[in-house]
């Protein structure tokens, strides 16, 4: 009898210290895929602070310049951070705008960081022109949406658009489109959803699903703001304390890479 519920505890015991071996195993596993992927994110920023330059505020331009935002996002729910990156450079060719505001999306692809997305999510003179770039939480993961408007002087031509785009763990796709134009010369404004006609009250509630206005983390002093289902992350700033926040989180995200 004593054998037999020895030869139980034991049995226990061995099968606990398997469950625990297995989870610690994992768990390596685990940190060293992210120690890699992290690596590889790293050097990646690496290279565009050292073509763009550390997020710093320009005076004479009123904008952070440089990179200015690293974010990890786990954005297809899979268990693995994608890293996005926004930095700010000087256009120097156009007389309508001075900044350029760009993005890119990374993914850790065959042991690689590969970009898998980039463009450019703003351009103007006022910080309130340049667009800006917000994440919208779904069941099926984040989207990365972008607001960005210009402006035909010749014409008269008023031009707005937001774009929504979903990452399936190898390439990311355009999920909604809106557009809009104003055309100074009749008055008269145009309005598409996907591309098809929409009117004014289906635009207005189609972008409030995927944006805010970005006056509301100024008025709250806050860089991360979240409203609803709906993530803003500043890269840009009218208030002095909220730039050196900003600055301050980007140098700090890129040190926790390393």
């Amino acid at each position: 009898m004593k054998n037999k519920m020895f030869k139980r505890v034991i049995s226990v015991i061995l099968a606990i210290c398997c469950i625990v071996s297995t989870l610690a195993f994992t768990n390596i596993s685990a940190l060293a895929a992210s120690n890699a992927r992290n690596k590889a994110y790293s050097k990646v920023v690496t290279s565009l602070v050292n073509q763009y330059g550390k997020a710093k505020y320009s005076h004479n331009d009123n904008a952070i310049l440089g990179v200015n935002c690293v974010e990890l996002i786990d954005f297809n729910n899979d268990g693995k951070d994608e890293m996005l990156v926004t930095y700010t450079t000087v256009s120097e060719k156009s007389e309508e705008f001075n900044c350029v505001l760009y993005y890119r999306i990374y993914a850790f692809i065959d042991k690689k960081a590969k970009c898998v997305k980039k463009g450019i999510y703003g351009k103007g003179v006022e910080i309130g022109e340049r667009g800006g770039v917000f994440l919208c939480y779904t069941n099926k993961g984040v989207l990365l949406v972008t607001e960005k408007s210009d402006y035909d002087f010749e014409q008269e031509k008023d031009y707005y658009y937001v774009t929504s785009y979903s990452f399936n763990g190898k390439k990311v796709k355009a999920k909604d489109k809106l557009s809009s134009l104003y055309d100074g010369k009749t008055d008269k404004s145009t309005r598409k959803i996907n591309g098809k006609a929409a009117s004014e009250k289906e635009f207005l509630n189609k972008k409030k699903t995927l944006l805010f206005d970005r006056f509301d983390a100024e008025k709250k002093g806050q860089i991360i703001y979240k409203k609803g289902k709906v993530k803003l992350i500043l890269t840009d700033s009218y208030e002095k304390k909220n730039r050196s926040m900003i600055i301050s989180r980007v140098n700090k995200n890129i040190a926790n890479l390393k």
